[in-house]
């Protein structure tokens, strides 16, 4: 009996709700600007998001009414960053939120104040089958991405325009069961460099990127010297071992 008490409150909650504007409850919510608002909680659309200095533009949702009745939240989220776009299938469920099939583009240089080294040039694109966001413990992500047409300045320039093609770039993610979100760097073929590398994003939001590096016969001198510059003595293969570190 209590089962279908449970379901009519929550047909009723779904039908006082549904055309509740949206900008009631946004107000309420903390670490959230949101400007040019229109439609409801279940489907509407905004011009700009800011959560906590990351900006969304035209940002639409639309959820899934029926997914109440089985006491969870689906929705799909489209939207752009500062220099690209995503869209995502949003879960929420068994106090836990899912991001499934998310598909995104946008440039590295979203990403410039948490990298290595400044500057760095770029566009990404990612294909992430799910990433799973728990309160409690660092999000486990699954899928891979690709790093284009990476570049950064010269180390040894005259100018201040000089910069060195340094390839393509494929990052796998993995859950090997540690705290921490974990994933592969190698490189695509072709490329000036050949990489072999790993990611470590700790629950401290610490972040490690190590491995080995060569270059692929490349006679650019800028490129070698860099190389030798940021990187140990090479081992018998050629490959130097290379370790960046940083905070997000």
């Amino acid at each position: 009996m209590k089962k279908y008490i449970y379901f009519f409150i929550l047909i009723f909650l779904s039908l006082m709700t549904y055309k509740v504007p949206v900008q009631l409850i946004i107000n309420n919510i903390n670490n959230i600007d949101i400007a040019g608002v229109e439609g409801t909680i279940w489907n509407g659309s905004s011009k700009l998001v800011n959560i906590n200095d990351t900006r969304l533009h035209n940002l639409r949702w639309h959820i899934n009414l029926y997914s109440l009745f089985l006491f969870r939240v689906d929705a799909t989220i489209i939207g752009n960053s500062n220099s690209g776009t995503f869209r995502s299938n949003l879960s929420i469920r068994n106090n836990k939120i899912y991001l499934n099939d998310t598909l995104a583009d946008f440039s590295l240089s979203e990403f410039y104040r948490y990298l290595p080294i400044s500057q760095v040039n770029g566009s990404i694109s990612a294909r992430l089958s799910q990433i799973e966001i728990n309160n409690s413990s660092m999000p486990i992500i699954s899928g891979e991405l690709f790093i284009n047409n990476l570049n950064a300045p010269l180390i040894y320039t005259t100018t201040n325009n000089e910069r060195v093609e340094l390839g393509d770039y494929k990052v796998i993610f993995f859950n090997d069961g540690n705290e921490s979100i974990r994933a592969s760097i190698t490189n695509l073929e072709n490329n000036p460099i050949q990489v072999q590398g790993t990611l470590n994003i700790s629950q401290n939001k610490s972040y490690e990127i190590s491995g080995l590096i060569k270059s692929s016969g490349n006679q650019n001198t800028a490129l070698i010297q860099g190389i030798e510059l940021m990187t140990g003595s090479p081992d018998s293969s050629g490959f130097r071992s290379f370790n960046f570190t940083g905070t997000l």
